[in-house]
């Protein structure tokens, strides 16, 4: 009898300690900084394009354009910038990808590069909302950024990353390392 009241004491202890760490557990992940950070996971090249991840993480949750979100500055929120590397020096200016090449006519007679008509060749994106299943509301995630090309007429440059939120708040810049053109 003294064994098993002993035991049973021991269980109780045991049980206490696992309901209140459980209930700990549950609580809701908190933080303060409403604006996003990001980290640069990744930038991986190949011959047709450039596969850039980054890990996000934004306190208030607020990240991600839904398909109505299509006008002004709500047309995106993910921007990838190429700085080339020039004369020794990092240039002062991000570059815009200009491919003369590709050109559309209008009227059989007015020539406009694709480029300025087709933003997606400056290399911005739109990340969607994400539904968050969790007791926070932090958005936590990696996201994967698909460059569309992979030589930018420098022969070395560097890519640039942010994001922005929907309350407009730019995160920090991540910086690749530098990627040489191989001839």
């Amino acid at each position: 009898v003294v064994f098993c009241s002993f035991v049973n004491m021991r269980l109780n202890k045991v049980l206490i300690i696992v309901m209140v760490l459980f209930l700990v557990s549950c609580k809701k992940e908190t933080c303060d900084e409403i604006v996003p950070a990001i980290s640069l996971i990744s930038a991986d090249r190949s011959a047709t394009n450039t596969i850039i991840k980054v890990q996000v993480r934004d306190c208030d949750g607020d990240i991600g354009l839904s398909d109505n979100d299509t006008a002004g500055r709500n047309k995106y929120n993910a921007f990838v910038d190429i700085r080339p590397f020039i004369n020794g020096n990092w240039a002062n200016e991000t570059a815009n990808y200009v491919d003369s090449s590709i050109i559309t006519a209008f009227n059989d007679s007015i020539f406009v590069p694709v480029d300025t008509i087709y933003d997606t060749l400056n290399f911005y994106y739109r990340i969607p909302i994400v539904e968050n299943n969790s007791i926070s509301d932090i958005y936590d995630a990696e996201v994967e950024l698909d460059v569309i090309a992979s030589d930018f007429g420098f022969d070395t440059f560097r890519m640039e990353v942010k994001i922005r939120d929907q309350a407009f708040n730019t995160s920090n810049t991540v910086v690749t390392e530098q990627m040489i053109v191989q001839p």
